[in-house]
């Protein structure tokens, strides 16, 4: 009968073996959270029961299912949500467990990913990427909806100095000083 937990497999020693279908997990991870969860093939997660035993029989993501990854000197350790390190040195019965407050030679594991490395995701948009004029212009068509495509009329925008919104590009806060020039221009129509 399966209990869920973890013992040590077969070392593998030749280089790019690949891993046997029990060893694959899945890494999940929120955007907003920096610890990761992960999820065997079996379709349970991993996390600790109260003896700090490695176990796999949780159908959903909780406190105990969430880990740290943790990198210095080139190497990586797991930690969990108790402030304990995965050890690989498993007890009398071959099972591993989250039982070391510091990371040594027993904690330090090797993640390996089938995905391939990417460069650094560019969030910004075409229009961000645009001239200072030319981008004032294109957000000034966004807000002012209808009357610029249906009636073709003149589109207000601020046509002062655009080193303002030069630099806003540059520092990243490009939204938030189109939207401070674009109610400057409103109140000053009404003024």
């Amino acid at each position: 009968m399966d209990n869920g937990k973890f013992t040590l497999g077969a070392r593998h020693v030749c280089h790019g073996e690949p891993p046997n279908p029990e060893e694959i997990l899945s890494l999940i991870k929120c955007p907003d959270e920096p610890k990761i969860s992960l999820k065997t093939g079996f379709g349970k997660y991993v996390g600790f029961d109260s003896g700090g035993c490695l176990i796999a029989t949780a159908d959903a993501i909780g406190d105990r299912e969430r880990f740290g990854v943790v990198f210095q000197d080139g190497k990586s350790a797991l930690l969990a949500h108790n402030g304990f390190f995965l050890s690989l040195a498993p007890d009398d019965d071959g099972y591993v467990y989250v039982s070391s407050k510091t990371a040594h030679a027993n904690e330090i594991i090797n993640i390996r990913t089938n995905t391939e490395k990417e460069g650094p995701v560019d969030w910004l948009t075409a229009d961000d990427k645009k001239k200072a004029a030319d981008c004032e212009t294109a957000y000034a068509k966004m807000y002012q909806h209808s009357r610029v495509e249906l009636k073709n009329k003149c589109i207000s925008y601020n046509v002062a100095d655009k080193s303002e919104v030069k630099r806003a590009q540059r520092e990243g806060d490009l939204h938030e000083t189109l939207l401070n020039r674009r109610a400057k221009l409103k109140s000053d129509k009404y003024c």
